[in-house]
């Protein structure tokens, strides 16, 4: 025998009432939206207070499909509960009905994370025609976005393998690089981007040592994983002494060695140079940004004429030097 609750403003689109929780059907995750596992709180809240927001449900054969409140579901299941109330859908609703109530209940509880925005949309995007373009189907639900460019962006997270996703939801990968990433040949994309949430970099650096990888391996007739999967790099990533900053700069100075072999040569003659020359007195010589150009700059601090004096001493060594003229020519 149904038990119902009333909720008069409610009761238009569905009823409330009791249902055996075996008659739910949890494989059918059609509408899911919400990400990750974690059930502590839900489960902690239905024990303290019962279960405030019922899940919506539709009739489906001898079972009920889930339209929105799968953790729910799954929390009341985990602490033993065998009859749940549920918001079960009258006949008439439509898909494109049971999509719309998925979305607005998720995205009216919280700000929905890219990944399950992406889901929003591939539910919007099978009702989506000349008559009800995308965009205004996405409009009025409570999602961030709704240019249609962005959209199609957004609807090819939904392709993305699980890893991709769980860095796109931690923030470590962004939207551009993760689909920079899946254009990548193979499982090439998930191995760049475990090594960037790793190493936990910045956009920028993102950009920097993919670039690097993509140029050493073409230069060396490679593919990608060939090139990071080799020692020398594979020894940077782990190397146990270093913390994730350091482990960064050795990766891109080794990255740039691989790719540019005469800059990073010349790199270890002007070293050399530099231990030569011994400048004593904060005096110091800087050669051009990443030696790509010909201009060098002499740092000489001093705070008095006997310290003016000792510049001048540094210079005419500077100018002594065997090997001064071959480091500028």
């Amino acid at each position: 025998m149904k038990r119902y609750i009333s909720l008069p403003a409610l009761t238009m689109y569905y009823d409330v009432e009791f249902v055996p929780i075996s008659s739910i059907d949890t494989g059918d995750s059609t509408f899911r939206i919400t990400t990750g596992k974690n059930l502590q709180v839900i489960s902690r809240s239905i024990r303290s207070v019962g279960l405030l927001n019922p899940p919506m449900v539709a009739p489906a054969g001898s079972k009920y499909r889930i339209i929105f409140g799968f953790k729910r579901i799954e929390a009341c299941r985990e602490i033993g509960l065998e009859e749940i109330p549920v918001r079960m859908c009258r006949s008439g609703m439509s898909e494109l009905d049971y999509a719309k109530s998925a979305i607005l209940d998720n995205s009216g509880q919280r700000e929905l994370n890219l990944v399950e925005v992406a889901r929003s949309v591939r539910l919007l995007y099978g009702f989506a025609d000349t008559r009800n373009p995308l965009p205004d189907l996405v409009d009025g639900l409570g999602l961030p976005f709704s240019n249609a460019l962005i959209l199609d962006q957004i609807l090819k997270i939904n392709h993305m393998t699980a890893a991709m996703q769980e860095g796109i939801i931690s923030g470590r990968i962004s939207l551009p690089m993760a689909l920079e990433l899946t254009e990548l040949e193979g499982d090439s994309g998930d191995i760049v981007s475990e090594i960037f949430q790793s190493l936990n970099l910045s956009l920028n650096k993102q950009r920097e040592i993919l670039a690097l990888v993509k140029e050493i391996a073409l230069r060396e007739d490679k593919t990608l994983p060939e090139v990071l999967n080799g020692r020398d790099v594979v020894d940077m990533l782990f190397h146990g002494d270093w913390d994730k900053g350091q482990r960064t700069r050795e990766l891109r100075k080794l990255l740039r060695k691989k790719r540019y072999p005469e800059i990073s040569r010349f790199e270890c003659v002007f070293e050399g140079y530099l231990k030569s020359l011994r400048l004593s007195g904060g005096a110091g010589l800087i050669p051009p940004r990443d030696f790509e150009g010909n201009t060098y700059t002499l740092q000489f601090p001093f705070r008095n004429m006997r310290e003016l004096e000792n510049c001048r001493a540094v210079l005419e060594k500077i100018l002594r030097h065997p090997e001064t003229k071959s480091i500028l020519e």
